[in-house]
């Protein structure tokens, strides 16, 4: 590409060619590649470069956000950043998360400067929104998004410098992948920065098919569904829906992980925070380079407060119960934490400081910043178990994040017990 002129878009095709007679007998549909400057990648939004990192004005994040799905009158409005401020303060203290990305399904037919306003007040927080333009399921809903159509409404989008990106699919079938590209196209056409992404809970292998529509590819399993089974909800389908997606993308997109924050019928419960802080660990630990949380709106934290006991009243999307303060807690907590290993987790992997794990059931990924190693353990069982891991070097002291203990080394290897779907960070130090 060094020929490419810069602040040009080709169209690339690629062919398969009989060696015999030269004759091309099938050409995959044309890729869109806009060459620009590398030093413009600071002043994108939200990127992704050749190594799966997801950067934020040019650099390496690891993503951490939350869905919502309620209505806010500013969105009849112009906007105003000060209302914006004051109407997620109040209502979701979105501020109070340590996240740098937010997408609300709601928001899709905001005026652009509404969102302006919007992006406004979240970027003085350091957090990147993302508009909805989705399908859902087997089908486009609303049938007819702005964005799709009024060229105006698109350019006052692309307009805003700090968009995060576009929200293009939700748990769609494949057979709508073919019209999403159509959309994801034309919002990069506009709007070269930025990340389309989506999220789909198919494991079955099919996820492929939104490879060239999706920049970052999600997904969404809910294991916490229903009545909760003996032996506890099967947390580890977390696990295996990230590293099944993973092996499907052949690792060419970054993998982002959607993790239950919700009520999955009336037979079941909300997670505890050691559950929600195992399953996204297990996700980090099979690859993820981001977390979502479904979700701070409707039909979860917004709806929580409905008056069917002391727990749960006042009832109102208003009101601040003590089951929304005490789950809304658990989530501040768990993203804290995880916004305290930014450093670490945003970094490339090291998978090969880490010279032997005793125990399959144990999963594992490395990573390795400012000098220290950090060894992410998730325990993809349901039974306490315990592992042995020996470290490239021998370490000079073994501390287990953010659990208060440091571990006794014996040369380069240490041993830990593990509860069912655990998870640790080790904070590993070497000479």
């Amino acid at each position: 590409g060094s020929a490419l002129v810069d602040g040009r878009t080709y169209i690339v095709r690629f062919q398969l060619v009989r060696a015999i007679d030269g004759s091309a007998f099938y050409e995959y549909p044309p890729y869109r590649v806009s060459k620009v400057a590398g030093s413009t990648r600071a002043s994108m939004a939200i990127s992704v470069n050749g190594k799966n990192q997801i950067l934020f004005n040019g650099q390496p994040k690891f993503l951490l956000g939350v869905y919502d799905a309620s209505y806010d009158a500013n969105l009849n409005a112009n906007g105003d950043v000060s209302d914006w401020d004051n109407s997620l303060t109040t209502t979701d203290r979105l501020f109070e998360l340590p996240i740098n990305f937010y997408l609300n399904e709601w928001y899709w037919g905001a005026s652009p400067s509404s969102m302006q306003a919007l992006v406004t007040a979240l970027q003085a927080y350091g957090i990147y929104y993302s508009h909805s333009n989705n399908c859902f399921s087997s089908y486009f809903s609303p049938q007819a998004y702005p964005a799709d159509t009024d060229d105006a409404y698109l350019s006052g989008l692309a307009g805003i410098s700090q968009l995060g990106g576009t929200y293009v699919m939700d748990e769609c079938e494949p057979a709508l992948a073919a019209p999403s590209l159509t959309r994801a196209i034309r919002f990069k056409s506009v709007k070269p920065d930025g990340i389309n992404w989506g999220t789909g809970g198919d494991t079955q292998n099919r996820m492929y098919y939104w490879r060239d529509v999706l920049d970052v590819i999600a997904t969404d399993v809910y294991p916490l569904y229903g009545a909760e089974p003996v032996g506890g909800y099967p947390l580890n389908e977390v696990a295996d829906s990230t590293a099944a997606v993973k092996a499907t993308m052949q690792s060419s997109r970054p993998i982002a992980t959607v993790i239950q924050f919700f009520q999955d019928t009336s037979k079941g419960r909300w997670p505890t925070q050691t559950e929600l802080r195992n399953m996204s660990y297990m996700a980090i630990a099979e690859g993820s380079n981001g977390l979502m949380y479904w979700s701070l709106g409707n039909n979860a934290l917004a709806t929580i407060c409905n008056g069917s006991d002391a727990y749960h009243s006042p009832s109102g999307t208003g009101s601040w119960c003590q089951a929304k303060v005490d789950n809304f807690n658990n989530l501040e907590a768990v993203i804290t934490e995880l916004d305290s290993l930014q450093p670490a987790l945003s970094s490339l992997d090291r998978n090969d400081l880490l010279a032997s794990n005793s125990n399959a059931g144990i999963h594992t990924r490395i990573k390795y910043v400012n000098g220290n190693g950090y060894l992410i353990a998730s325990n993809n069982t349901n039974a306490t178990t315990t592992a042995s891991f020996t470290w490239s070097q021998t370490p000079t002291l073994v501390n287990v994040y953010n659990e208060s203990r440091s571990i006794t080394l014996s040369g380069s290897s240490f041993t830990d017990t593990f509860a069912p779907y655990g998870a640790h960070v080790y904070e590993i130090s070497t000479p």
